[in-house]
């Protein structure tokens, strides 16, 4: 494998580890959301799954503006309300 199957194999492989290493986050933080906002099992499952769905939404929907604006400016505009999302 040469050139820009080798990339793209190496950049599909770097997305499925980091879609682990996301999964692996939400499961630390399953405490926290438990006590913030007194789930139960049944509520746990659902938040988590719920997020793990809006990733799958977020990259069904994210090719459009990423082919309309470019993908730089997609991403900076994305990072930016993730800052905002986070000082709310």
């Amino acid at each position: 494998m040469k050139g820009a199957g080798l990339a793209a194999a190496v950049a599909a492989s770097l997305a499925g580890l980091l879609f682990g290493f996301d999964t692996a986050v939400i499961a630390g933080a399953t405490q926290g959301l438990r006590t913030a906002f007194g789930l139960d099992a049944a509520g746990l499952g659902l938040a988590v799954s719920a997020a793990l769905f809006g990733t799958l939404i977020g990259s069904i929907f994210a090719g459009a503006p990423g082919d309309r604006y470019g993908s730089r400016t997609v991403l900076m505009w994305i990072a930016i309300l993730y800052l905002a999302s986070s000082l709310v």
